[in-house]
């Protein structure tokens, strides 16, 4: 075989280790392993998995040879299973309290605009190409949770070398998060099931080096899908307690996210627990932050909804209404989309797409991944129409948090605490 994978080039990569790996069960693994792309190691190969694990740690531990950061903002989109990762790039934000620059930035042309994010992506593409030569083949990939689980099991010592420095956040720790994030964030999610005690100790860590930042459904990032997928246990409880501290908890659309992981995991008793506990605090915050988390995580049925006449008395009672406001749109929302979803003929489905698109938000993630599997043929055209339609779906769920009232920008209807409390000098996040 004269082929081998090339870390700066992905998509062959991909799929040349995947048509190698399967073509040559019946060589020697020790001769077929090098061909293979690293990241894909767990996943091709089905036997010797310690012997596999040793070899892909010993990847990890190559010698960052490169500082260089991407001038734009990294993220990373968790993939379907049997996908390969997105990578997304967008403008860094200006200087806080800069009024010139943000003048300066909204008087651009969409000319001047579509150029700079030209350049942005340009030099992303060049940053990771030229880590991945460079040996660090694991960068800004994800990984399945199946292979690395099993990985786990065959060679748990292992694994377990990868946590070293992670409680002081040493310099190594740091390194070896930054070159494998994805392969991190798996094994976090496995830690967190087999060994929860050391799942935490990663969770933690991971929150603070954490640099590109990997998002999961509903563009939600992958470290809260974690601790509220993973199975109840002391510790995983504890993650999510961690979530809801002011630390990680400070904006409402912190808030939004939460109520939406939450009840796309199945932990609404969790949800319902935490609400009442804030209900019932003698913090006049936390008896805000109850009011927000039901605007969002109520949905009553839509002859329930409640319709306030008048002009409201009061900042608490305006606060309220603006609340009322989320509640009853979701709940709207939900009306539409279950009709949208029961339809049976064209026409009724297109009419309620349309009223649903009118109402809908992020929330709306959680019913779509829980829709039915499609059994006729109106079905399959309903499903054809969601994924050829995936794009204004996505962007119609984003637009409710970006109006005049940015949820990214406020904490309890008030502005956010970055704005306006300072830290030793400092803004605070």
């Amino acid at each position: 075989m004269n082929w081998k994978a090339d870390a700066a080039d992905p998509w062959p990569a991909h799929y040349g280790s995947k048509a190698l790996a399967a073509a040559s069960k019946h060589l020697d693994l020790a001769d077929v392993l090098p061909l293979v792309a690293p990241r894909l190691w767990l996943e091709t190969v089905q036997a010797e998995l310690e012997f596999v694990t040793h070899r892909l740690v010993t990847v990890m531990g190559s010698p960052l040879q490169s500082t260089a950061e991407a001038e734009g903002v990294l993220s990373v989109r968790m993939p379907k299973p049997l996908e390969m990762a997105h990578v997304l790039v967008t403008e860094p934000d200006g200087a806080k309290g800069d009024l010139g620059e943000a003048l300066e930035r909204a008087a651009r042309d969409p000319e001047e605009v579509s150029k700079r994010m030209q350049q942005l992506a340009q030099n992303a593409a060049a940053t990771i190409e030229r880590m991945r030569r460079q040996g660090h083949s694991l960068y800004l990939h994800t990984f399945e949770f199946e292979p690395v689980e099993a990985a786990y099991k065959a060679a748990p010592a292992a694994w377990e070398t990868l946590l070293k420095g992670a409680d002081a956040q040493s310099k190594e720790f740091q390194q070896r998060v930054r070159l494998a994030e994805g392969l991190y964030l798996c094994l976090c999610d496995v830690l967190l099931i087999h060994t929860p005690a050391e799942g935490l100790r990663l969770w933690r860590a991971l929150f603070q080096s954490m640099r590109v930042r990997f998002n999961g459904p509903a563009n939600i990032q992958e470290l809260v899908h974690i601790a509220f997928r993973a199975p109840d246990s002391k510790e995983v409880l504890a993650a999510r307690a961690d979530l809801a501290t002011i630390q990680h908890c400070n904006t409402d659309q912190d808030i939004l996210e939460m109520v939406i992981a939450a009840q796309m995991h199945g932990r609404q008793a969790w949800l319902e627990a935490l609400i009442a506990e804030d209900e019932a605090s003698d913090l006049l915050w936390r008896r805000r932050r109850a009011i927000v988390f039901q605007g969002f995580n109520t949905l009553p049925a839509v002859d329930k909804l409640q319709w306030p006449l008048g002009s409201p008395v009061g900042s608490a009672e305006a606060f309220k209404r603006s609340m009322l406001k989320w509640t009853n749109k979701g709940a709207l929302a939900k009306y539409w989309w279950d009709r949208f979803i029961g339809a049976t003929d064209a026409e009724s489905a297109y009419a309620a797409w349309h009223a649903f698109l009118g109402l809908a938000d992020r929330r709306a993630w959680v019913w779509r991944r829980a829709r039915p599997l499609p059994t006729t043929e109106f079905d399959r055209l309903r499903e054809m129409h969601l994924r050829s339609n995936n794009d204004l779906y996505v962007r119609t769920l984003k637009e409710p948090e970006e109006g005049t009232a940015k949820l990214g920008e406020k904490f309890l209807g008030l502005d956010k605490p970055a704005k306006w409390l300072m830290l030793d000098g400092a803004l605070s996040r």
